[in-house]
């Protein structure tokens, strides 16, 4: 009990609603997913990034993120609605917060996909450290089943900060890992450990706790390289981690780089601080992200 309660200081989640979703000029739909665990209900949002499904009237009160793609219009629409986006937050907060980490892509034609797990915004129940990492493998999975009912071409999935540690628990844990078709995790870490031991030598009040963070924090809930070394088909991976990153520091991601044991890429973020990569940086890492799935997805389709 003590290991898992210690865990818990890594979530802060809140209820309120930063965003309304019916006012996105893109079509939202609203759902619930049940835990396969004990029927929790989990609440998501699927944006279609399909033109049909664009409204003109809400284009007025478009973000200015949005504003300037489509002024652009470069690529607009060039995946056709053909590729689901999975994205996993990390450990504050709620969906309509972080909702526009990812926004900006649904008019290149992604659908976009963001579920919260259980004690986050209008998900039920409370955090649990072991329970989210259930839930987070229940999303990869209907994530994985939504792209065969719907026929999707490609899944890509997409975590930040804690998400992408919870996201890589799932992909070892899930058994349909070839229906995933690029990872993508930033601004992460592998260790719950090493990330406490980063805090504790940051703070000058918890010096005192150095000697038991071992003890007191545990990996359990941690990615294994042995079980992702024993998995065949596991997708191409792009870690991205921003050098000057004030909350994961930077060689927290080199060392989730060097452990993925499948083909990999690694984008330092120069003047890059935590999940900063979309939202500054004059745009350049939206459009190389772009570049990246048309080389990925669109150009292997077409082969």
């Amino acid at each position: 009990m003590l290991l898992m309660s210690c865990n818990h200081l890594f979530y802060y989640p809140t209820s309120k609603v930063y965003y309304d979703f019916s006012s996105f000029p893109h079509k939202a739909h609203e759902f619930y997913l049940s835990s396969s665990y004990d029927e929790t209900k989990l609440h998501g949002v699927k944006i279609s990034g399909r033109t049909k499904d664009f409204s003109e009237k809400k284009e007025k009160s478009m973000h200015p993120i949005l504003k300037k793609i489509y002024e652009t219009k470069e690529k607009r629409n060039i995946f056709k609605g053909k590729t689901l986006l999975l994205y996993i937050h990390g450990n504050a907060e709620n969906i309509s917060s972080h909702f526009w980490n990812v926004a900006w892509i649904i008019p290149f034609g992604i659908d976009v996909l963001i579920i919260d797990p259980r004690g986050f915004g209008q998900s039920e129940g409370s955090v649990h450290h072991e329970n989210i990492g259930r839930d987070m493998s229940d999303i990869l999975s209907w994530a994985i089943k939504e792209k065969k009912e719907k026929s999707y071409e490609n899944l890509v999935v997409f975590g930040q900060s804690l998400g992408g540690t919870l996201l890589l628990k799932a992909i070892e844990r899930e058994k349909m890992i070839k229906a995933v078709d690029l990872i993508f995790i930033d601004s992460s870490f592998l260790s719950y450990k090493e990330m406490t031991k980063e805090k504790i030598k940051e703070t000058f009040l918890l010096w005192p706790l150095f000697p038991f963070y071992k003890i007191l924090i545990s990996d359990e809930e941690s990615p294994q390289k042995k079980n992702f070394i024993s998995k065949e088909n596991l997708p191409f991976l792009l870690v991205s981690h921003g050098r000057e990153d004030e909350i994961v520091p930077y060689h927290l991601g080199e060392k989730l780089f060097h452990f993925y044991p499948a083909e990999k890429i690694m984008w330092p973020i120069e003047e890059g601080n935590h999940i900063d990569i979309f939202m500054k940086h004059q745009d350049k890492y939206r459009w190389d992200f772009i570049y990246l799935l048309e080389e990925k997805l669109i150009f292997k389709n077409n082969h």
